[in-house]
């Protein structure tokens, strides 16, 4: 898969979370399992349809209680997108509390 194809189902995720704001306050709530949390992203997968890829990439947001963000990681990954291929200049979102996520106050970068 390459990173557009990600991006649209990132994108497609977002927007069903948007759709429907009970599913987003479900994702979002410390009292919703996680086991049940999964089972209904994985339905939700389904019918948009997801890759296992971002699938698992959504689990992992589910079990360290991250859904709320999916926002800035879309925002995030397509900024490293842009950069490594040339189309506009490093920009990194950046916390809700507006504080860098590193030291050089960028996001860290990660793989080659």
């Amino acid at each position: 898969m390459d990173a557009h194809g990600v991006t649209v189902e990132i994108e497609s995720f977002e927007q069903a979370l948007v759709a429907c704001p009970d599913l987003k306050l479900a994702l979002e709530s410390p009292t919703v399992p996680p086991a049940r949390k999964r089972a209904v992203v994985g339905r939700l997968a389904e019918s948009l349809p997801l890759s296992s890829l971002v699938l698992r990439f959504f689990y992992v947001l589910i079990d360290q209680r991250r859904v709320a963000l999916i926002g800035d990681v879309r925002e995030a990954f397509q900024a490293v997108i842009d950069e490594r291929q040339g189309s506009c200049a490093p920009t990194y979102p950046r916390h809700g509390n507006s504080a860098p996520m590193s030291a050089s106050g960028y996001w860290p970068r990660w793989g080659g």
